[in-house]
């Protein structure tokens, strides 16, 4: 018999010689050298079935993850909710309307949490307590957002007229947004704000805008009362245009709109008024969202924040109690996806003392359990290496990355090496369920441990396979110059971007049938501190173009590669 050969891509051995696969290439490495991007890349590699790293560089680094976040806050709403889950806003009473169609005492908008609530599914609303007679109330009416905490940003570092920095709560209407319009026609400026479906539309009384000067930027906005008050740049208009502007006060938006969206029906309501639905109250009309599922493929796809926080803040709840604030939630998140990476790595000897705190300039926060109290929970888990990611992983998330700084020594314990299987799973650490924060911290031994533990170890409500068939397909085409791949090679994964911030997550399928887990990530942070605000991005336009490639090239050589 031939004696067994290993083969390269494509090659086609000699008949009835046995094919030995290779079980470990360094494929990425070359191609980092070779486009050389600035700062700092970290990447693994993971066999499913084995568990073992096949190629890693810095893969115990903490990096920031950006928008590949939302891999984590995916399985955690799916695992904990279902795939069915539907969130429900619904529209109540005191009792159900009289005849005249008046409710004798209060009526209430409840929220739940939905985080693609649009102005034309209010209106539905309104249409079906319309339909059951209701024309208006003797009492208040109530605006009931109890479900979820308020969230005022996301991130309170983005600047405040940034749409995708937007309030998160119980009620989320439009994604917490509203439709600002403007046309000059000679010396006059009209401009417009309007809560903007397809078929409904209204204009709301609790926000309002005017042009004239602003103290810094082209928007202004402040609270006076209870109206949202912004003020555009007059010179910063062109002759007609329209853009999203964020709403900061979300469930009294949601309800003046919704009084809104009722005059047009005939029925009349009070000023909304922040309060509790009574718990025997009668319902006049409620609206389920679609399934959870297909709102991750939707976040996955467009990297919605407002979706991924509220999902998160909605997982986080059903496990109890309710967080106090977006951070807890995230906390809770992290411990549970720690133990989910741990799994991934087959990691089952017990972790070491928790190390001093290292005597550099790291910024760390006791972990809360969302009532004001330090939380720790006993786990399994590797022996660690030395540094911050000893410290996380030790403490099971147990302390927070804060303003991350990174420890010389842990910088130094991160060099191009492969691992084995049952290595450090590394640390995650995240201020929110977005990745809206350069202080989420989580490094690519730790990405593909839990991408691992999804795939092979699905728990809760998840079925195996289920976060990969919502992932965004890779397109793994060749360039202009390179070979295609073989037929069935595919990949499916999450990217993430902020400025000189990149990432990308997900699972491959290789040409001799392996399927794999990969995490590549790249930060120049000391670049990203020299841009004075979020509109300087395109200084790092190049950069991410370069970070971009990389991935390409790296994730094509593993696809064929193996």
């Amino acid at each position: 018999m031939a004696r067994p050969a290993t083969h390269a891509p494509g090659a086609k051995p000699m008949p009835g010689q046995a094919v030995a696969e290779p079980r470990r290439r360094d494929l990425a490495g070359p191609v980092a050298e070779a486009i050389n991007v600035s700062g700092h890349v970290g990447y693994a590699l993971m066999d499913l079935d084995s568990g073992e790293i096949l190629e890693s560089r810095a893969a115990e680094r903490l990096f920031p993850p950006a928008s590949v976040a939302k891999v984590f806050t995916a399985l955690y709403a799916l695992e904990t909710l279902g795939a069915e889950h539907r969130f429900e806003t619904r529209l109540t009473a005191a009792a159900a309307p009289g005849p005249d169609g008046r409710v004798r005492g209060d009526v209430a908008l409840v929220g739940g949490g939905d985080p693609e609530l649009d102005t034309d599914a209010l209106d539905e609303l309104v249409a079906q307590a319309s339909a059951r007679g209701f024309r208006g109330a003797t009492g208040r009416f109530l605006v009931d957002d109890s479900a979820l905490p308020l969230t005022a940003r996301i991130d309170p570092a983005q600047p405040e007229d940034v749409t995708y920095n937007p309030s998160v709560g119980a009620l989320n209407l439009d994604f917490n947004r509203v439709l600002f319009m403007w046309e000059r026609t000679g010396a006059d400026l009209g401009l417009a704000l309007e809560a903007h479906g397809v078929r409904a539309r209204a204009t709301p009384r609790g926000v309002a805008i005017a042009a004239g000067d602003t103290a810094d930027g082209i928007f202004e906005r402040r609270d006076e009362g209870a109206l949202e008050r912004w003020t555009v740049l007059d010179r910063a208009l062109n002759r007609k245009g329209q853009r999203w502007l964020p709403v900061r006060r979300p469930a009294a938006y949601a309800a003046d709109v919704f009084r809104a969206l009722a005059e047009q029906r005939g029925v009349t309501l009070p000023a909304a008024e922040p309060g509790r639905a009574p718990s025997t109250a009668v319902t006049l009309a409620f609206r389920r969202s679609d399934p959870l599922s297909e709102i991750l493929r939707g976040m996955l796809k467009y990297s919605t924040n407002l979706t991924a926080e509220a999902v998160g803040l909605a997982a986080s709840a059903a496990r109890g109690p309710v967080p106090g604030d977006l951070e807890a939630s995230a906390r809770r998140m992290d411990q549970w996806a720690s133990a989910r990476a741990l799994r991934g790595a087959g990691a089952s000897a017990p972790p070491p003392p928790t190390p001093p705190a290292p005597k550099t300039a790291l910024s760390v926060r006791p972990k809360s359990d969302g009532q004001g109290g330090a939380t720790a929970e006993a786990a399994s888990g590797p022996a660690l290496s030395a540094g911050i990611a000893a410290t996380m992983l030790a403490s099971r998330g147990a302390l927070r990355p804060g303003a991350w700084a990174t420890p010389p020594a842990a910088a130094a314990a991160a060099p191009a090496t492969s691992g084995a299987k049952g290595s450090d799973p590394g640390a995650i650490a995240l201020m929110n369920h977005s990745g809206l924060s350069e202080d989420s911290r989580v490094t690519p031994a730790a990405m593909v441990a839990f991408l691992r533990a999804a795939d092979r170890d699905p728990a809760g409500r998840v079925r195996p396979g289920e976060l990969e068939a919502l992932l965004k397909e890779v397109n793994l085409g060749p360039a202009k110059g390179e070979a295609k791949l073989p037929a069935g090679v595919s990949a499916h994964a999450k990217t993430g971007t902020m400025y000189f911030v990149r990432g990308l997550a997900g699972y491959i399928t290789a040409a001799s049938g392996r399927r794999l887990a990969f995490a590549i990530f790249s930060e120049d942070l000391d670049r990203r501190e020299t841009l004075a605000d979020t509109g300087d991005g395109a200084k790092s336009r190049g950069w991410l173009g370069r970070a971009r490639e990389m991935e390409r090239r790296m994730v094509r050589a593993w696809a064929g590669g193996y």
